[in-house]
């Protein structure tokens, strides 16, 4: 936004971000402060919280005799956790301004100061960076603190186009002087530069040309982003606080990412590959079991040497190693993956340490038999009374494999507890007889089940002869929790035909349930859903141009302008009880809520400006007493 205020050469564009106030009266530049929100939610997916930061940049020029320009843009950063203590982060630059942006860049920092949570002492003097190597990214130690950061800059679809690390300084949002320079190891060269992700790499574990540079600097290829478009920036880190005594290990991306990977059945050999780091021994031990969580009966793998040098640095280094699979079964095993190390102490004793335990998942196919198999792998492979799979919301997404080795098709059912079993794949076809087909039951709603009980869920496949069929089973149930929204995609206004210098009144209508699951125990207070509402625009795709329709929302005695807050009410609830409950909004919205507008072409024949109005409104619930 700061190049559309203060011009340079296009392939060296000026920046500016949120921390910086502009003055002459436009300061929504860097950051447009009412447009700021942050969102939580729990995932589908993981069952773990995601974050979303948002707000836009906006520069906008007035204009006494026609519609003011507005550049502008809308970025949405949000934060996905995982089990393995990794997070992907995910920026989104969208034009929500009324025009085409010839040339977009959106970039990104992060500061890689370490910093002691207990007294907000800053160490970075002790924090070095040093390369994943292959131009993958970078990782930063504290060997003080035992801590490390690993930054993936390479793995994603929506990857950064360039990186490069830059001052020392938490941000880089001067505004005063051009983001680019010639010649210098902190800035790009021009739009066109990839910096790190394209130079020669250092290699694992050895710095960058500039060790005193503590910030990661990250940006999209440049591209037109009309209005309407979006283009991403996808990265991920992981953070480990291990202790300075602690062996650190990792397994490669493609090894913890695929659950499970499959093997055929006469494979004899399994290749393990990773990185590791120790701060303290030059020695460590690699073990590993299959099929047994104790890791205390852990098999030696084999033992690797580093340097004092490397040992004082926290060097990342690679390794990889064969294990024998040979011996077996086909179906399902589980890999433990873990590092010992031994210290000695100042009265001659030693100290043994491990490391935390990796995982890995393979499975070995079956010779397919003409009896159907099938096998659930996701979203658990195994479960059992003593382990049963945990859900927090409404929906249940199954997905596995099938195998037939004669039969052209198969049919798949599900049957939840002792229920009707339920066709959900018919005539399903196996086209190379012999080998796993995969199958996924998507959106299966359990809505119905309030309780916390052991609930089974059983698929099952036939041939279609009524002769045989194979089956797997699924233990879950329904976990204590926080809350959710169930609401649909739009809110319906209608279509009007308007008059000119009349005002006109909507009621919406929603083309889905709209109310709050909640699943917090011993509940003592309601939760209240509110519907924050934002500016109806409409789009003129051949003029390139936007304008905003003059409004008003309206819910039982509540009138607010567009933009504003809706508060639609609370849940109910029985104080104490830790049942999961369901309240539904529905009705209340669709009986209650009211759009008000004054037809926006007063003089003008209607007929010819046919306009449809869109806007992005969100739905919010939070507990009563924290409002």
């Amino acid at each position: 936004m700061f190049n559309y205020r203060n011009k340079t050469n296009v392939q060296t564009p000026n920046i500016i971000g949120p921390d910086n106030n502009l003055q002459n009266n436009n300061f929504n530049t860097g950051i447009k402060k009412n447009s700021v929100s942050f969102w939580t939610r729990t995932s589908k997916e993981t069952g773990l919280e995601e974050q979303k930061l948002m707000f836009e940049q906006e520069h906008e020029i007035k204009k006494f005799f026609a519609s003011d320009v507005i550049y502008k843009v809308r970025i949405e950063i949000v934060q996905r956790f995982s089990d393995n203590n990794s997070v992907e982060t995910e920026i989104t630059y969208a034009n929500t301004g009324n025009q085409n942006l010839g040339n977009f860049i959106g970039y990104t920092f992060r500061n890689l100061t370490f910093n002691n949570s207990f007294n907000n002492k800053i160490i970075s003097k002790n924090a070095e960076i040093r390369s994943l190597g292959n131009n993958r990214g970078l990782f930063a130690f504290n060997k003080d603190l035992g801590t490390n950061i690993e930054f993936d800059l390479a793995s994603q679809d929506s990857s950064p186009f360039a990186w490069k690390l830059s001052s020392n300084k938490p941000s880089y949002f001067n505004g005063s002087k051009s983001f680019y320079k010639n010649n210098s190891e902190a800035n790009f060269k021009n739009i066109f530069d990839q910096g790190y992700k394209t130079s020669p790499d250092p290699g694992i574990g050895q710095s960058f040309p500039d060790p005193k540079l503590k910030t990661i600097m990250m940006a999209t290829k440049d591209k037109p982003l009309n209005i309407g478009d979006t283009t991403k920036l996808v990265y991920s880190t992981k953070f480990n606080v291990t202790g300075k005594m602690q062996p650190n290990i990792k397994l490669n991306n493609d090894l913890i990412d695929q659950k499970p990977i499959f093997l055929e059945n006469n494979v004899e050999k399994f290749l393990l590959k990773g990185s590791w780091f120790d701060y303290k021994s030059t020695h460590i031990d690699f073990l590993y079991t299959i099929d047994d969580n104790n890791t205390n009966a852990a098999k030696p793998l084999f033992s690797v040497n580093q340097t004092e040098l490397d040992r004082d640095a926290g060097i990342n280094h690679d390794w990889q190693k064969e294990i024998n699979i040979s011996n077996l079964t086909p179906g399902l095993h589980r890999i433990r993956l873990l590092a010992r190390s031994f210290v000695k102490n100042e009265d001659g004793s030693t100290t043994e340490f491990q490391s935390e335990t990796h995982q890995v998942e393979i499975y070995i196919k079956s010779e397919a038999t003409t009896k159907p198999y099938l096998s659930i792998l996701a979203p658990a492979s195994d479960t059992f009374p003593d382990s049963p799979y945990q859900v927090s919301s409404d929906k249940l997404n199954i997905s596995g494999f099938w195998l037939d080795s004669d039969s052209k098709k198969g049919n798949l059912y599900y049957q939840l507890d002792k229920g009707k079993k339920v066709l959900f794949s018919q005539d399903a076809p196996n086209v190379t007889p012999g080998r796993p087909v995969q199958w996924h039951l998507k959106n299966l709603s359990i809505a119905h089940i309030s309780d916390t009980d052991f609930h089974t869920l059983t698929i099952y496949v036939d041939d279609g002869t009524g002769s045989d069929e194979g089956f797997d089973f699924f233990l879950f149930h329904r976990t204590k929790g926080l809350f959710r929204i169930v609401a649909p995609d739009s809110i319906d206004f209608g279509t009007i035909h308007a008059t000119n210098k009349q005002h006109y009144s909507c009621r919406a209508n929603l083309p889905g349930s709209l109310g709050v699951i909640d699943y917090r125990p011993n509940k003592q207070s309601p939760l209240t859903l509110s519907l924050e509402t934002g500016e109806l625009i409409y789009t003129d795709t051949e003029k390139k141009e936007a304008s905003s329709l003059k409004s008003s929302i309206s819910y039982k005695n509540q009138f607010v302008p567009n933009g504003g807050k809706i508060i639609i009410g609370n849940t109910k609830i029985n104080t104490g009880s830790s049942n999961i409950t369901w309240t539904d909004f529905t009705d209340h919205v669709e009986n209650n809520l009211i759009l008000n507008f004054k037809h926006p072409n007063i003089g003008l024949n209607s007929s010819m400006l046919a306009k449809k109005y869109q806007s992005s409104w969100r739905f919010v619930v939070i507990e009563t007493n924290s409002i």
